[in-house]
């Protein structure tokens, strides 16, 4: 998984308060609901992991 896409869902989820996107017409999503719970979950256990340890972690449990 890509270190932006895990950027993207922890920024987005500070923001809004939920990593829930509105639909629209465009490329099918890296990451599902439960990966990005999943990720804003280990960023509030630890806010200083870098987003290229948490995103090697979660493509890991992905595969």
């Amino acid at each position: 998984m890509p270190r932006w896409s895990v950027r993207t869902i922890i920024l987005y989820q500070k923001k809004h308060g939920h990593s829930t996107l509105s639909r629209r017409p465009c490329r099918p999503r890296i990451t599902d609901l439960r990966h990005d719970r999943r990720i804003v979950r280990e960023v509030e256990k630890n806010r200083f992991v870098s987003a290229a340890v948490l995103a090697a972690q979660v493509s890991k449990e992905i595969a």
